[in-house]
């Protein structure tokens, strides 16, 4: 009886997802680019856990493409994914990072002999020591309380058992939408699901369903209403920089067309 009930719970929540979707992509006040980063951060804060990575992720998987409005859900999917791997990667093993090594700068000369005047004069008592400045952090975690230890047990499965499950039990998707997201088999993302399914089930112990049933009502709960709000304030700085140098180039061909007009006259 319990498990009957628990697969009612399921399939509420995945019917309660597809509608939401649905609703989202027939909205005729919601813009076609703003749908769309909303849908890549939702799975970019899924697959991460906070806020800073996510904002990553959707940044490197949009901006790369030429009109990401045009992008099928399951291309679009498969771009933050991508992406995913390679930021949560780096986050997990530094040596992973594909950036070039950087020789670390060195101050110049005046500014280094003023640091080492400071610290003589510290060391001779003519200047306090300043005691560490506590600095309040941004909390930056998406989930808190039993949702977040949800989370950080789904963070220690693979990749592509991770995916399986989010996109699965947490956006909605059928096993075909899951296996063109992965880019892989029908048969191999159903393996990987399982797979995260019993993993969930052997870290979360009794109270699991209590765990992931935060989780679910956590992200059901996410807004990236403020990260739309500043990448619409940069891509409106970068129109307004492209109308810039447009102008700056057609006043330079207009002097120059002035210039070969007079010396043919």
């Amino acid at each position: 009886m319990r498990e009957r009930r628990g697969i009612d719970v399921e399939r509420t929540h995945l019917r309660g997802i597809a509608t939401r979707g649905v609703r989202r992509a027939k909205d005729p006040h919601m813009d076609t680019s703003e749908a769309c980063e909303r849908r890549a951060w939702r799975l970019a804060a899924l697959l991460s856990g906070d806020s800073v990575r996510a904002e990553r992720i959707v940044a490197q998987a949009l901006d790369a493409q030429p009109d990401p409005t045009l992008l099928p859900d399951a291309r679009l999917d498969r771009l933050v994914i991508l992406r995913a791997r390679e930021i949560l990667g780096e986050s997990r093993d530094p040596r992973n990072r594909r950036s070039p090594r950087r020789l670390p700068r060195l101050p110049a000369p005046g500014v280094l002999l003023d640091r080492l005047r400071a610290s003589h004069r510290q060391a001779r008592g003519e200047v306090r020591s300043r005691g560490p400045v506590a600095v309040e952090q941004e909390d930056i975690r998406l989930f808190h309380g039993e949702a977040a230890r949800a989370h950080e047990a789904l963070s220690s499965l693979s990749e592509q058992a991770r995916e399986a499950w989010i996109l699965r039990e947490l956006d909605g998707k059928d096993m075909i939408e899951i296996a063109r997201a992965m880019d892989c088999s029908k048969t191999a993302a159903a393996r990987h699901l399982e797979q995260a399914r019993d993993r969930m089930t052997l870290l979360l112990g009794e109270d699991a369903e209590d765990a992931l049933g935060a989780l679910r009502h956590g992200a059901d709960r996410l807004d990236p209403g403020a990260f739309i709000a500043r990448r619409a304030v940069v891509k409106k700085r970068g129109r307004r920089l492209r109308l810039i140098v447009w102008l700056v180039m057609v006043v330079i061909a207009i002097v120059m067309c002035i210039s070969v007009w007079g010396r043919l006259a």
